[in-house]
Formats: C-alpha cells, sequence, structure tokens
C-alpha cells in the first residue's frame, strides 16, 4: 500500500489475524483482530466515517 492512494479500507487475512488497513489522506493505519466478523463490522463502521459509502448503490471503494 503505498501513501499516495486515495482513502480506502481494506480487510485481509494475515498471520491468523484479521486485519482491516485503512488509508486516510495518503497515511495508512491498520488494527488487527482475532474475529472475521468484528474485522469487517470495523471497517465497515471506518468505510461509514470517511463517506465512502457510493449513493447510486455500487460496492464501496477498496484500494
Amino acid at each position: 500500500m503505498g501513501d499516495d492512494q486515495k482513502d480506502g479500507v481494506r480487510v485481509e487475512h494475515i498471520d491468523g489475524k484479521w486485519a482491516v488497513q485503512i488509508v486516510e489522506d495518503g497515511v495508512t493505519t491498520q488494527q488487527l483482530f482475532d474475529n472475521e466478523e468484528f474485522a469487517r463490522s470495523f471497517a465497515a463502521g471506518q468505510s461509514i466515517r470517511l463517506n465512502l459509502n457510493q449513493s447510486d448503490g455500487r460496492a464501496i471503494p477498496r484500494f
């Protein structure tokens, strides 16, 4: 993930953990979770916070 990317949220399974990676204003942060459902819920909340929801019904942008 490069720091030049647009805002976005991604969920990945890494080394037995669920990582939520968030890019905001070019800065990437990561939160780790043991539970996939918790990770996806957190990611959905971050997508809403970053206003990544599409009003036309398309999927939330991912990077």
